[in-house]
Parts: C-alpha cells; sequence; structure tokens
C-alpha cells in the first residue's frame, strides 16, 4: 500500500473553518461567522507559506479573503490557485473559478445596479444643475457612481483584465465626463 500523507494542519484547519464559518454565515451566526473566517485567514496563511503547492488550500484562502471583502487579495489567491489545480485536479480548478466568478459577479453586478440609479437620477451629469432639486439629483448620482466604483473596483480585483468589468469602469467615468480616466479604461 502507498504511504499515506497527512495534510498541513494549518491548511486542514483553515479549510474547516472556512466551512463553519459559511455555516455560521446561513444561519444567521453573523458573530461567529466572522470570528470563523478571521481564523480561516490566519491559518491558511500559514498553510499557504509552510506548503505553497497545497493548491486547493489556497483556494479556500481565497475564499476566506473574498468573504473578508479583500477582493485584491482573493483575486490574487484565487488566480493562482487556479493556475496550480489546471495542472493537478482539473475538476477543483473548476470549483476555484466558479467560487472566483461568484464573487465576481456579486460585485460586477452591484456595481451595474448603482451605476443605473445614478444615471436614472440624474441623467446627464456633465450638465450644471439648474435649481436646488436637480443639484440635489446630481450629488445622489455622484454617491451611486462612487458606490459603483468600488463595486467594479472590487470586481476588477477579482478579475484582473476583465472587458466588461473594465467597460463598465469606463462608462462610469465618461458619464461623469472624466474622459482621460475613461479613455485609460476603455484603452485596457
Amino acid at each position: 500500500a502507498p504511504v499515506a500523507h497527512a495534510r498541513n494542519p494549518h491548511c486542514a484547519g483553515g479549510i474547516q473553518y472556512v466551512v463553519q464559518g459559511m455555516r455560521d454565515k446561513d444561519k444567521g451566526n453573523i458573530e461567529d461567522y466572522q470570528r470563523q473566517i478571521g481564523k480561516a485567514i490566519q491559518q491558511l496563511e500559514t498553510c499557504a507559506s509552510e506548503d505553497p503547492a497545497d493548491f486547493e488550500a489556497i483556494a479556500y484562502l481565497g475564499w476566506a479573503y473574498a468573504e473578508a471583502e479583500s477582493s485584491c487579495l482573493a483575486g490574487v489567491t484565487f488566480e493562482k490557485a487556479i493556475q496550480g489545480l489546471e495542472t493537478k485536479d482539473k475538476k477543483k480548478a473548476e470549483w476555484a473559478k466558479t467560487n472566483r466568478e461568484s464573487y465576481w459577479a456579486t460585485a460586477f453586478n452591484s456595481g451595474i445596479t448603482k451605476f443605473n440609479e445614478a444615471r436614472d437620477s440624474y441623467p446627464e451629469y456633465t450638465k450644471s444643475p439648474d435649481n436646488e432639486a436637480d443639484k440635489t439629483l446630481k450629488e445622489e448620482s455622484r454617491k451611486k457612481t462612487d458606490e459603483a466604483l468600488r463595486s467594479l473596483g472590487r470586481a476588477s480585483c477579482l478579475k484582473t483584465g476583465d472587458s466588461k468589468t473594465l467597460r463598465s469602469l469606463g462608462s462610469i467615468y465618461a458619464y461623469r465626463g472624466q474622459w482621460e480616466e475613461s479613455e485609460k479604461y476603455f484603452s485596457d
């Protein structure tokens, strides 16, 4: 019989914390969920430094980062895990891609929703307001576009170079009349 290899205890423990944290989140136990995700990140960061070839555990670290709203860390970590899993286990690579895609879609859709709300409240952002009511609507539109930029920024971190995300970011800057910023995103 082949020799069994035990998984690094930080890797195994971190994965368990993510799983338990998600169960707590599903039950509405947010305090325990947040604590579990924090512990998962600590354990899985140690795991990644001690066992950098455990790409499944690294994918769980990406998941924990995404839950902690550390989208840029999550994106980099998911990408590393996916690349490593592609050579070892295609099924787990697909699982990691699907997980990353889920977080990306949530951030992307939130950004699009906020941008649509901004355009609905003040369709011509570059036009000066005619009265106090228009000033209020334009300010509301600015706040919504700021929220949209934050959401799409998270989406861009999760999937670096995604053309839909970049196009949407460019559209927001064009709507606000920030042409240079807009051009940069459209070029990318």
